[in-house]
């Protein structure tokens, strides 16, 4: 997610947290993405030390941890 993020003009930032482990992942909105998954949430395995501070321009905010969809290019991470 962060490489995408920067590669389309976000910014990214090294987080003050370092972690890894599972984690919850919270679907906010329907997407392709997820299509034919019928929860809103889903247990992941997390490992990270940056952090996503600023979306790119076209992108939104998609779920609590790991989506970042681009509305016109779909992409996903």
């Amino acid at each position: 997610m962060q490489t995408l993020a920067e590669q389309n003009d976000g910014k990214v930032t090294t987080s003050s947290k370092k972690e890894f482990g599972y984690s919850k992942f919270s679907i906010e909105q329907d997407s392709l993405l997820f299509k034919g998954i019928n929860t809103k949430e889903i247990e992941v395995w997390m490992s990270h030390g940056d952090k996503v501070s600023s979306l790119p321009n076209n992108f939104e905010f998609g779920s609590t941890i790991a989506k970042l969809p681009g509305n016109t290019k779909n992409l996903y991470a």
